[in-house]
């Protein structure tokens, strides 16, 4: 993991040419949702930690998504 990592730490800015590169991120942590779910310490029942950490990474995605097909970046602070 290059990208997500860093909004624990700052703000991510992702380039214009990063984004095809954050959405194989993305995936990849979509893709893993259930072991990050059960490596954490949620303050919720297990579903309903994975349900609130995928509606964000989808948030994250569709914004990564609009932004590839118009060229631009990525910013999440």
């Amino acid at each position: 993991m290059i990208f997500l990592p860093v909004p624990a730490e700052a703000d991510l800015q992702v380039e214009p040419e990063q984004v095809p590169a954050f959405l194989r991120e993305c995936l990849l942590l979509r893709e893993n949702l259930e072991r990050v779910v059960v490596d954490t310490e949620p303050v919720r029942t297990t579903e309903e930690h994975r349900a609130a950490i995928s509606e964000r990474l989808a948030i994250i995605e569709d914004a990564a998504s609009r932004a590839s097909a118009l060229g631009g970046g990525v910013l999440i602070w």
